[in-house]
């Protein structure tokens, strides 16, 4: 499990000192749940979310073979502490209302909430999953 943490940690810090694209000249038009909750949020928060779910898509594919996240149970503790390493210290929690809710409406779209073993199928769908969040967070 630390192993774990320790991974998802060193991921998100290196997609943070990637440089930052230009923004387009106009913004494209993402919809969906996180889009909206994110409607107010600067592009700098905007960032800082989709970097955090491209590390965890990341994470998770990297994890091929079940070693260090075997079940849903895993990646969610995983995606706990990400959360809490990656937005704990910060302005984040909070200034968003509804965020939480929007990001588990998306997971839920493409994975249960039950306690399931990891197969390469359901890998994929979390990893889709993680991708859709940081699309709609703008990355």
């Amino acid at each position: 499990m630390k192993q774990i943490l320790l991974i998802a940690a060193v991921v998100f810090l290196g997609y943070t000192f990637l440089p930052e694209r230009e923004p387009p000249d106009t913004p494209a038009v993402v919809d969906g749940p996180v889009s909206v909750a994110l409607r107010s949020a600067s592009s700098t928060d905007r960032a800082s979310l989709a970097a955090l779910y491209f590390a965890m898509a990341d994470v998770t594919e990297r994890d091929a073979a079940g070693q260090q996240i075997s079940s849903t149970e895993v990646w969610r503790r995983c995606h706990s502490a990400a959360l809490r390493l990656a937005v704990g210290g910060t302005s984040l929690p909070g200034k968003y209302p509804g965020l939480d809710v929007a990001v588990e409406q998306v997971l839920a779209q493409y994975f249960s909430l039950d306690n399931t073993p990891m197969t390469p199928e359901l890998r994929a769908k979390i990893v889709a999953a993680c991708r859709e969040v940081a699309r709609q967070s703008g990355g």
